[in-house]
C-alpha cells in the first residue's frame, strides 16, 4: 500500500518533470538537462 506522503511526493516529482519538458519544448530553450547520469558532465551553454 503506498502511503499518503509517499503518493503526494510522487505527483510532485511527476508535476515538476512535465514542466521541464514543457519548458524543453519552448522554441527559446537551448537545452534542459534532468539527469542521474554521472557521466553527465557539468558546461557552460554559451549564448552567442
Amino acid at each position: 500500500m503506498i502511503n499518503r506522503q509517499d503518493y503526494k511526493r510522487k505527483l510532485k516529482y511527476q508535476k515538476s518533470l512535465l514542466w521541464i519538458r514543457e519548458q524543453s519544448m519552448d522554441a527559446n530553450c537551448i537545452e534542459s538537462v534532468a539527469t542521474h547520469d554521472t557521466d553527465v558532465k557539468p558546461h557552460v551553454i554559451d549564448f552567442k
